[in-house]
């Protein structure tokens, strides 16, 4: 199937060459020695020889079509016998035979096969007797340019078909090839996306662990506070004093150790918490995990920007990057990929740029699309544009006043 647009120009080209001897025989045909049934004979005998090459083209295994070539150079041969010296239709017909045989054979059976229709070809430039009289052999001269001229044309036949072949090869490895960069392109936004969604779980469990601890603590350090009270209350009334300072040494160990606990706890869930809510920590590990996943080198400056943006925005800035960089990869094919923030004023920008092969003209796909629609709900714009070495996306987005002071 491959093969197949290939075939169809080859047939195309037997199918012409064909029907242009027709036109040139009724041309010669007065003045041919012949008889005048020749010319109905010949008629037949090139239908026989359009047939074969149809019939060549419907045949998937060699040794049927290794018969229907040498059938239709024996169709050829029997055609050409009026013509003697005069071998341009033989010459015609021939060309198409070895186009057909270097196409439809594999390299090896259509290297001997062609070599053999030459050598019959050329053997066959003989004066025949025919009709009652003898045709004229082709001229020493003439019949060492007609084998020539096959030789030559064979070479040709064999090169093109080598061509053909290391172009196809070359395909299916630029295929295979596309493939498997797609298939890696996938696998590396699915693990972003999963080690993401993973980290993102991970700090709500620990947020839900501390918080149960902190409610522990907090309980059991009020329960054991009011106990204590009430045995203090006990004491007071029946007023045992040493016993009621007791208590109260007690209950304040118990606070101090329940305030301690307590505020280890909180510190955690604010270190938790400030961790959850980084935009350049989650950009970094977005861009560490396409560079491993890809081997595509990546320089992000993050400028003077904020540690984050907010929810909102730091998400923008995340998808952003995660579609820049796989675009980058997928279809420009980049080796470089470098990402800039900078912040002038209130406004952010966002610079993107590969070394891949570029895109004069390209179309907004449903990742680019997506981009656009991001960054519009934050009433930014987003610009791409092909580069002097390679591809840009060029984003603005409105912030806050001042947010551009708090930097790591």
């Amino acid at each position: 199937m491959e093969r197949r647009p290939l075939i169809l120009t080859v047939l195309g080209l037997s199918l012409l060459g064909q029907a242009a001897t027709a036109v040139e025989f009724a041309l010669q045909f007065p003045s041919l020695p012949v008889p005048a049934h020749w010319l109905a004979e010949f008629a037949v005998l090139l239908g026989i020889s359009l047939t074969l090459s149809i019939a060549l083209f419907f045949t998937a295994r060699d040794y049927l079509r290794i018969i229907l070539l040498y059938g239709r150079l024996l169709v050829i041969l029997v055609a050409s016998i009026p013509e003697g010296k005069l071998v341009g239709i033989e010459m015609t017909l021939i060309a198409g035979l070895i186009l057909e045989a270097t196409t439809y054979l594999a390299p090896r059976r259509s290297l001997w096969v062609v070599a053999s229709i030459t050598a019959l070809a050329a053997v066959s430039q003989v004066s025949l007797p025919v009709w009652n009289t003898v045709t004229e052999a082709p001229t020493p001269t003439q019949a060492l340019a007609y084998c020539t001229y096959l030789a030559t044309l064979s070479i040709v036949g064999l090169c093109l078909r080598r061509l053909s072949d290391a172009l196809l090869s070359e395909r299916r490895r630029s295929d295979a090839l596309n493939e498997s960069i797609l298939r890696l392109t996938n696998a590396n936004v699915g693990f972003q996306q999963y080690a993401t969604t993973v980290s993102e779980r991970s700090t709500e469990d620990e947020r839900r662990r501390i918080s149960r601890e902190i409610h522990d603590t907090v309980g059991y350090t009020l329960t054991n506070i009011k106990m204590t009270i009430e045995a203090s209350l006990d004491a007071l009334s029946q007023k045992r004093l040493e016993h009621l300072l007791q208590l109260l040494e007690t209950m304040k160990v118990q606070a101090l150790s329940g305030l301690s606990e307590a505020r280890r706890s909180l510190r955690s869930l604010r270190s938790v918490e400030v961790s959850r809510e980084g935009g350049i920590r989650l950009l970094h590990r977005l861009i560490e995990a396409f560079m491993n996943a890809t081997g595509v080198a990546v320089e992000a400056s993050f400028g003077n920007i904020p540690y984050s943006y907010g929810e909102v925005i730091d998400l923008v800035l995340y998808r952003m990057v995660q579609e820049g960089m796989t675009n980058a990869f997928r279809h420009g094919k980049a080796t470089l990929i470098t990402i800039n923030f900078w912040q002038n004023d209130d406004t952010l920008n966002v610079v993107i740029r590969d070394n891949g092969i570029g895109a004069a003209d390209y179309s907004e796909g449903i990742g680019l699309a997506g981009m656009s629609e991001r960054i519009a709900t934050l009433s930014g714009t987003l610009r791409a544009q092909s580069v002097a070495d390679g591809f840009q996306l060029l984003a603005t987005i409105p912030v806050a006043p001042g947010n551009g002071k708090r930097t790591l």
